[in-house]
């Protein structure tokens, strides 16, 4: 969104010389003022006269003392008359003093201006910011090691997630520069975004890619930075270049400076628990208020489903079949979740998070009164778009559990939901 173009340097260089000519034209008149403020009589000036009349002699050389007496009065009376001398001097030459006293509080202003201009004001998270043709606004940041899933991504790297909302102040539709946006890891280091891994923080937002942002539009995304793991302590800044310009024939960038205080993910915690047919809330987390109903869930080896397709100009139907696949250390059978999300609008009007079952949800099952994880992945294997349903991969052993529940883990939040359970008689036995 910025494009540089470098001054003419024959311009620059005229300027530069006309505010030292400027400047130093001033220094003969200034030199005139200080002799005639002093009371100083050039022309009266003779040092061989004075010579003479001072008759030296050697033993003018011969040491002597005297006494150093100060009268106050006489003090007070000459610097009475200096001030005196000093405004007579200043009406005869008015013009003279307005332009040097001019001259020098216009440079003083520049100086001042161009001091204040270099320094470069340090933002806080929440705080916006102005580029020519955008207005920026750093929500929040994180830094995490870890997927989704809870699994480490790399053993090398860390990641900065960081949440900004963009506005397009411009007249024109525009695509955002990320090489503009880098965050400064170390005194000489930093690092732009990185596309390649926004399908491990899907619930953070939307991430930016290309996309346009269409004038006077305000929109939402999340960028990604990689950063090597030993600067997992350091303080991060991100330095956002808005313009340039020429200072000793080199590029110098200028930024807006965002202090970023990254949060981090503590120990997983159970937040609410649900039963079929009541409304989970993902309160507190990076989802907002999304709200997500488990209407019915079912298991089967085998689920039918029919296809439309036309041949010849006429509509014709078939039926298909889902199926399992075949794992080499489980049996496996399909689980069909009937369900309902609504995504907070907050997070975007185009949020959306595929195989979001898959993603976040996980099974445990009692069998005998003994717990066991799910350990393998749920493959979401749903043959075509729908919002209602989904079709899955499962352990077979599931089938026969006392007890199912469905964990829905966001980062550091935990959401349970009771897919079975015992249910007690009147004399307290447990009975499926």
């Amino acid at each position: 969104d910025i494009q540089f173009s470098s001054p003419d340097l024959r311009i620059t260089k005229l300027i530069r010389d006309i505010y030292l000519g400027a400047f130093l034209i001033q220094f003969p008149s200034l030199i005139v003022c200080f002799i005639r403020f002093i009371g100083f009589d050039i022309k009266k000036f003779d040092f061989k006269k004075d010579l003479l009349d001072l008759d030296i002699s050697e033993e003018d050389n011969a040491e002597f003392e005297f006494e150093l007496g100060l009268d106050s009065e006489d003090i007070k009376a000459k610097t009475r008359k200096k001030i005196r001398y000093f405004k007579y001097h200043f009406k005869e030459n008015k013009i003279v003093f307005i332009s040097i006293f001019s001259i020098i509080g216009i440079l003083t202003i520049i100086y001042v201006v161009n001091a204040i201009n270099s320094i470069e004001k340090i933002y806080k998270e929440g705080e916006t910011f102005n580029t020519k043709l955008l207005e920026i606004n750093v929500m929040e940041s994180y830094k995490t090691t870890k997927d989704y899933k809870g699994s480490n991504i790399s053993n090398k790297n860390y990641y900065v997630i960081l949440k900004l909302k963009y506005k397009n102040k411009s007249s024109t539709d525009l695509q955002i520069n990320l090489e503009n946006a880098r965050v400064n890891y170390d005194v000489y280091d930093s690092v732009a975004p990185t596309k390649l891994m926004y399908n491990n923080f899907v619930e953070f937002g939307v991430p930016y890619y290309s996309q346009i942002l269409k004038s006077g539009e305000t929109k939402d995304y999340v960028l990604i930075y990689e950063i090597d793991k030993k600067y997992y302590d350091s303080n991060l800044k991100l330095k956002y270049s808005y313009d340039a310009e020429i200072v000793n024939n080199q590029l110098r960038y200028k930024h807006r400076v965002v202090e970023l205080e990254p949060k981090e993910f503590s120990k997983t915690k159970l937040i609410g628990t649900k039963k079929l047919n009541e409304e989970l809330i993902f309160e507190n987390s990076l989802l907002k208020n999304t709200k997500i109903t488990i209407k019915n869930i079912e298991f089967k080896n085998r689920y039918s489903y029919i296809v439309n397709y036309y041949k010849n100009g006429s509509c014709q139907k078939t039926t298909n079949f889902l199926m399992p696949s075949t794992n080499g250390t489980y049996d496996l059978t399909l689980m069909r979740i009937n369900y309902e999300i609504d995504y907070d609008p907050v997070l975007g009007k185009n949020f959306n998070i595929s195989n979001f079952i898959e993603r976040f949800g996980n099974l445990r099952f009692v069998i005998n009164g003994k717990e066991y994880e799910h350990k393998i992945r749920m493959k979401d294997i749903t043959p075509y778009p729908t919002e209602n349903y989904a079709y899955l991969e499962v352990r077979k052993k599931i089938v026969d559990a006392d007890e199912i529940y469905l964990d829905f883990t966001i980062r550091d939040k935990k959401y349970t939901f009771i897919i079975k359970e015992k249910l007690k008689d009147e004399n307290n036995e447990t009975i499926k």
